[in-house]
């Protein structure tokens, strides 16, 4: 954090930072100690981040294999019937509901999981359709580079 501070032109924390005077402070004292426990938190805060990288990776890694998990077990019950609700009962064996099973399921898939997310499809569906009715060479062009910037975006955001 105080590396990205430091990039947009905050300047670096004095290591002494009683050296520093505030107009208007009434408490000198209490803003020097502030400033030390700010410094300490941003510093382990830069760190925690460091460290919770690869196991954001891990945990994304494995909820796209439950769902691939549970994708193969749902393929042994039917789509409905009365057969079906093994399904059901299979889940809460498990204690997964059927509405997380089905995000698991949709990720492994590759689909939206937010409601935000399948808004966000069924809007870009409606302007690729428009589009595309249009016929013009160009905006598809432009929609094409609009959709892979905003994919890059998303993946890059899901990276970190």
């Amino acid at each position: 954090m105080i590396a990205a501070l430091q990039k947009i032109g905050v300047p670096a924390i004095s290591d002494n930072v009683s050296e520093i005077e505030y107009d208007g402070v009434i408490d000198q004292a209490a803003i020097v100690e502030a400033g030390r426990r700010i410094r300490k938190l941003q510093e382990t805060i830069e760190q925690t981040q460091g460290k919770a990288k690869p196991l954001r990776e891990k945990l994304a890694s494995a909820r796209e294999e439950l769902g691939a998990a549970l994708l193969d077990a749902r393929r042994a019950w039917p789509a409905s019937g009365p057969s079906a609700a093994g399904w059901g009962k299979f889940l809460a064996t498990h204690s997964i509901n059927e509405r997380t099973a089905r995000r698991y399921m949709d990720l492994a898939q590759g689909k939206p999981t937010t409601k935000a997310a399948v808004d966000l499809v069924a809007q870009i569906q409606k302007l690729v359709d428009a589009v595309l009715a249009k016929g013009d060479a160009v905006e598809i062009d432009r929609l094409t580079a609009c959709l892979n910037g905003a994919i890059e975006a998303i993946e890059e955001q899901e990276a970190s």
